[in-house]
């Protein structure tokens, strides 16, 4: 579990999504306590929505620009501030992207992977859809764990904050709908 300096603020956007701040310290490993307040808060269907901070060592998985299927991972020891952090986070998976400057400005940014430890603070700002389900399936074309997206009904308080003639519909009319693996 994340040693958090604060409690996290969660606040409902008219039942529809809840917002949840929170600050990991010095020391702690970035993905693994994303993941790990995901879970022990049984968010289903969260995403980045901001994170602002700096790094001490970072791991990163590379774009695969050959069709080999092989990925480099790097592993740099040294100071970053967090340019950017997307991504979506589901009960059996994360895809995470992390953009990070060095002392010069210089940005790198890739997959963000286990060993990307908290120099100072990261500032992080999570969102969840109270009307989706977020998991993750292997896709054979990928070669990866991909999105796959479901509707869920919203909570009944929504339904006044949405319209009086309930939730928006779907545009692929319930079903699950596939993101990729970017």
């Amino acid at each position: 579990r994340p040693s958090i300096e604060s409690a996290p603020r969660i606040l409902r956007a008219g039942g529809v999504m809840e917002v949840h701040a929170f600050r990991l310290t010095p020391g702690e490993d970035l993905k693994k306590a994303l993941c790990a307040y995901a879970a022990s808060r049984k968010l289903r269907a969260s995403f980045v929505l901001t994170c602002v901070g700096s790094l001490s060592a970072v791991t990163l998985r590379l774009a695969n620009s050959a069709r080999d299927g092989k990925n480099e991972v790097v592993s740099l020891d040294e100071r970053f501030e967090i340019v950017s952090l997307t991504g979506t986070l589901s009960a059996n998976g994360a895809h995470l992207h992390v953009s990070i400057a060095d002392f010069e400005g210089n940005v790198v940014g890739g997959h963000l992977m286990d060993g990307c430890v908290v120099f100072t603070t990261a500032e992080i700002v999570l969102g969840e859809s109270a009307t989706h389900v977020f998991a993750r399936e292997m896709d054979a074309r990928t070669g990866f764990d991909e999105l796959v997206v479901s509707r869920t009904p919203p909570p009944l308080s929504a339904m006044h904050a949405l319209s009086i003639d309930g939730p928006p519909s779907s545009e692929s009319g319930g079903g699950p709908a596939r993101g990729g693996g970017g």
